[in-house]
Order: structure tokens, then C-alpha cells, then sequence
């Protein structure tokens, strides 16, 4: 057995013709994955530039260009010979658009202000690295204008010589708040980004609390279907355990890989705050860009809109919390190397 992902899936299927299904339906799964991948890191000979003026950090690696705002401590530009990978900057995210069973916990999450938050900045510089790399430290905190945070923030922002891009947020809650609905980032890609690809849980939606329901492997489709039409707009599609997502204009790419440990993340052409401010779904208006929410995980789903409470393991909870990812602006003939000499990481584009 070689390096890779290998997932082992049994099907239950029915055996005869019944009164509710036919020959050859399924009616249950089982799946086993073993991961033997090597975690080499991607950072290929070179050296990264630092270059910076009173508002923004520059940092160069190869032919990958990435600006951070020093004012705001967000990076808000990743290009690739000259090729714009955001259209907005990159955010600590905690909100969702409440779902139908968030109904009684999402008056303690307005009453905390979670829907108001705003990401502040105290400081943002370069700190002293090693291996040929650059960090850029942020200390954050997020909360409602004129209200204590609801968290403080350390972002490491490192670039690699190969390019790819390190965030690593650390997070410490403040006592006293209910369960965070999510804990991630959010960015925004151009117009055009519209080819999805990710391995993870689907290829319907996945939280903690029902990550099972779905299938483990490889998915691909387009952008625009990637959305669930519930009647009243709401968190939906997401994917758990997911291991590298990857989205593209079919020439240029971004892609997100797992750093420490699987992530959750959502893309369609909605924020949550769209969602969360549309009353039905005909009147939702996609945005041209591309939405991506890249989460350590979300609070679980649940059934609270007619049955009892979320359980309290699949609430987060956590008062300190650490999401690492890393992102890697690539071509359309690349989507998942590892490192340069493992090639069954590499998907042809348009495989799908």
C-alpha cells in the first residue's frame, strides 16, 4: 500500500423487489479510510521577500504575490503571476445563518451579538522565522461595535517559498457566552470561480452531528448547485472531514489543505449574513462571486426546531480554539500536491 487516502465501503442494498423498494436499493453504508500520506510540508526550495510601507505587508515567494493589510491584520490580496486569487479580505468567521432548529439558540446567539461581530485589529507585524519562511502575526479580537469581544485572536499568516499561504488562528473564548456557531475564515474569490472539487463528507451536507449520513471519497460539481433551496434561507452544504477543497475558473485554482487536522467548509455565491437577512428563498439574489467558508467545525444541527435540545458534545464550546489551513494558489493541471514527488496528489483538470 503506497501513500494515500484508501477508503473501504461496504453497501447494503435490498435483495428483492419490496412494497417501498425495489431490487438493488440502498439502505445502509459502512466505511473505513486509512491515510498513509506523509505530511511533507510544501514549502520547495527559495526564499520569500518581505517589503513593507505604513499600511500593507508584501510578501513574494516564487511568482505568488500575497498583501496584508497591516491596518485591519487580514490578508486581502494572494496572486499567481498576476492572476487575482481574492475579491475580499480574508476574515475570522464565527456566524451562520441560523437553520429551522436554531430557532431557540439563536435568540441567546443575538442576545450575545454574534450576528453584529466585527474582526478589530491591536497590531500586525513581521516576526522572526526560520526554513526560509515569513510570518506575519496578528492579535485580533472579535465583537459588536461598543461591546466586549467575544474572542481574542492570535492569526500567523506564513508564507512558503512555494507560495502556499499558512493561517493559523488561536483563539481564547470569553467565559460566559453561549456555544459559537462556527469558528473558521471567510474570503470571497472572483467572478468565474464556479468548479468545485473537495475530498470530504458528501455529496450532500455534513455537520458534527450528522457527518455520517455521507458518503467519505472524492466529489466535483458546479458552484451553483452546490446550495441547498431549504423555503426559508439558512446554513446549508457544508462538508465535514473535509481533507483538501479546491475551486476554479478552469484555468487558475485556489486550494485549501488540511494543516493539522480534516476541516468543515461551505462555498456557494451567499454569505451567511445574505442568507440570514433573506425572509424566502426566491427572493435570495447569488452574488458573482464565490463564497468560501473554511471552519475548525460548526455546532451541530441538531432537531431542536421540534425535538429536544442539541447534545452537549456536539455544541462548540470550547473556550480555546485552534484552526490551522493552508491555501495554495495553483493552475488548472494541479489540485493536491502534497509534495512535488507525490504524484498520485495531482488530478488532470476537468477530470470530473
Amino acid at each position: 500500500m503506497g501513500e494515500g487516502l484508501y477508503t473501504f465501503t461496504i453497501v447494503a442494498t435490498q435483495a428483492s423487489d419490496t412494497l417501498w423498494a425495489q431490487a438493488g436499493h440502498e439502505i445502509g453504508f459502512e466505511q473505513c479510510t486509512f491515510d498513509t500520506r506523509s505530511r511533507t510540508p510544501l514549502n520547495a526550495s527559495g526564499e520569500v521577500k518581505v517589503e513593507e510601507n505604513r499600511t500593507d505587508i508584501v510578501l513574494t515567494a516564487s511568482d505568488v504575490t500575497v498583501v496584508i493589510d497591516r491596518v485591519h491584520g487580514l490578508p486581502v490580496s494572494m496572486k499567481r503571476e498576476g492572476r487575482e486569487r481574492l475579491s475580499s479580505p480574508i476574515t475570522p468567521a464565527i456566524w451562520r445563518a441560523p437553520t429551522d432548529n436554531d430557532r431557540y439558540v439563536q435568540r441567546e446567539w443575538q442576545k450575545a451579538l454574534y450576528h453584529l461581530a466585527q474582526t478589530h485589529c491591536y497590531d500586525c507585524a513581521v516576526v522572526p522565522s526560520e526554513d526560509g519562511v515569513v510570518t506575519v502575526r496578528a492579535h485580533l479580537c472579535i465583537g459588536a461595535p461598543s461591546h466586549l469581544p467575544i474572542l481574542h485572536l492570535t492569526a500567523n499568516y506564513t508564507l512558503y517559498p512555494d507560495g502556499s499561504l499558512a493561517l493559523d488562528y488561536e483563539a481564547n473564548v470569553h467565559e460566559g457566552l453561549p456555544p459559537l456557531p462556527r469558528f473558521g475564515l471567510q474570503m470571497m474569490l472572483p467572478e468565474g470561480f464556479e468548479n468545485l472539487a473537495y475530498y470530504g463528507r458528501g455529496p450532500v451536507e455534513s455537520y458534527r452531528d450528522k457527518r455520517l449520513a455521507s458518503y467519505e471519497g472524492e466529489f466535483a460539481c458546479a458552484v451553483s448547485d452546490h446550495f441547498e433551496h431549504y423555503v426559508r434561507p439558512q446554513e446549508n452544504m457544508a462538508h465535514a472531514d473535509t481533507v483538501w477543497m479546491r475551486v476554479s475558473d478552469g484555468d487558475v485554482a485556489l486550494l485549501a489543505l488540511d494543516a493539522d487536522t480534516r476541516f468543515s467548509f461551505n462555498c456557494s455565491h451567499f454569505t451567511p449574513h445574505d442568507l440570514y437577512a433573506t425572509a424566502h428563498d426566491f427572493e435570495l439574489k447569488p452574488r458573482k462571486e464565490t463564497v468560501i467558508n473554511l471552519d475548525l467545525t460548526q455546532t451541530g444541527i441538531g432537531s431542536n426546531s421540534c425535538g429536544p435540545a442539541l447534545a452537549e458534545r456536539h455544541r462548540l464550546a470550547d473556550k480555546h480554539l485552534r484552526f490551522a489551513v493552508r491555501l495554495l494558489p495553483v493552475t488548472g493541471e494541479k489540485i493536491c500536491p502534497y509534495d512535488e514527488a507525490n504524484q498520485q496528489y495531482w488530478m488532470k483538470k476537468d477530470e470530473k
